[in-house]
């Protein structure tokens, strides 16, 4: 897990996945502010409301 730290009231988030397994990762954080970290045309799904530990079943 990444480390979240309080600084003057502020999250500051790690940007190494927050979850992680063979099926996919999980990030902490602004979902705008991440999106806009990625390399263009590097995604191929973005899952909303993720299952819950990423498990298949």
């Amino acid at each position: 897990m990444p480390i979240v730290t309080e600084y003057d009231g502020l999250i500051k988030i790690s940007r190494n996945p927050y979850y992680e397994t063979r099926l996919g990762s999980a990030y902490l954080g602004n979902s705008l502010t991440l999106m806009g970290e990625l390399p263009d045309e590097s995604v191929d799904l973005i899952c909303t409301s993720p299952p819950f530990a990423l498990v298949s079943t």
